[in-house]
């Protein structure tokens, strides 16, 4: 069984004890991400489909590397909220943080955790031009309980988007097509 380190221990001790195999990972760059796919394909003997899937998944983000690069786009200084209550983000040196960086995005706040906890102080600072929500809330309740945020500019300006939350944070083929949304909300002017 393949498990993230975002399962809980318990589950995880649980499986150990039934004599279930498992296998913990968590890339944190897509980079990161095509090599366990290239490590699945030696695994499952299926070099040839993986070496394909990779190749893929590396000319999609090609693309929108291509797209945003030759639009000579500045980055979006980018708010990725993991949870709100309370507020976590998803930092630069995740696998989220990272396609929203590749997306054309600049992934604040600039701190060395991977997923720091933030006071509604932080995030007026920050003052975030965009966010993308790493979790499922419709805009009516996301704008009630962030309503002591309002001020930013990603909520004044309605600069909010939430992609799949199975394709942007689970780490898998499918997180190219979250990677080619952002990019276009982010940077609509280069699509």
């Amino acid at each position: 069984m393949i498990l993230t380190t975002l399962v809980p221990i318990h589950i995880k001790n649980l499986l150990e004890r039934l004599g279930i195999a498992i296998f913990v990972t968590e890339p944190k760059s897509f980079s990161q991400l095509l090599n366990l796919i290239r490590q699945f394909g030696k695994l499952f003997n299926r070099e040839t489909e993986a070496y394909m899937l990779i190749s893929d998944m590396q000319e999609e983000a090609g693309k929108v590397t291509y797209a945003v690069k030759t639009k000579s786009l500045a980055p979006v200084k980018t708010f990725i909220e993991i949870y709100y209550n309370p507020y976590y983000a998803a930092g630069r040196n995740t696998l989220p943080g990272d396609l929203v960086t590749i997306a054309g995005g600049e992934v604040i706040p600039k701190t060395g955790k991977d997923y720091p906890r933030l006071s509604e102080e932080s995030i007026l600072a920050l003052n975030p031009e965009a966010i993308i929500l790493g979790h499922n809330i419709d805009l009516n309740t996301f704008l009630e309980t962030h309503v002591n945020v309002a001020g930013v500019y990603a909520i004044r300006n309605n600069k909010i988007f939430t992609p799949d939350p199975d394709e942007f944070l689970r780490p898998g083929p499918r997180v190219v097509n979250s990677l080619r949304e952002i990019a276009r909300f982010l940077h609509p002017e280069a699509f």
